[in-house]
C-alpha cells in the first residue's frame, strides 16, 4: 500500500491510498475523482447552508432585484417570537438571490 498526501491548502487536505501496483493513471484518475467529489459536497453543504440561513432561491428573472418586503407579508418578530414555531423571519440575502425568510 502507498498513501499520497494530497493538499490544495493548509485546511483542504486528504490522504489517498493506492496498491503499490497500481498504475499511475488509475491512481491519478481516481484520486482526482475523489478530489472532485469533495469539492461539490462542500459547495453542496454551503449552499444548505444558505438555504436554512436566507429561505428557497428566488425565480432566476428576480434574482438580485431588491424587492418590498412588504409583499412578503412578513410582520415584525422580537426575540421572544422566536420560541414559538411557526413564525417566519425577514433576513436580508446580501446576494439577493434568495426570498430572505426564514421559518421557525
Amino acid at each position: 500500500m502507498v498513501y499520497l498526501k494530497v493538499k490544495k491548502s493548509e485546511d483542504d487536505l486528504f490522504l489517498f491510498e493506492a496498491k503499490h501496483d497500481q498504475l499511475m493513471e488509475e491512481v491519478i484518475r481516481e484520486c482526482a475523482l475523489v478530489h472532485n467529489q469533495r469539492v461539490r459536497l462542500k459547495e453542496l453543504i454551503h449552499h444548505v447552508k444558505d438555504l436554512v440561513q436566507y429561505g428557497p432561491m428566488r425565480p432566476p428573472e428576480k434574482q438580485g432585484l431588491e424587492d418590498d418586503m412588504s409583499s412578503l407579508q412578513i410582520e415584525d418578530v422580537t426575540d421572544e417570537d422566536l420560541t414559538s414555531k411557526g413564525k417566519e423571519v425577514a433576513v436580508t440575502d446580501p446576494s439577493a438571490r434568495r426570498v430572505g425568510v426564514r421559518k421557525y
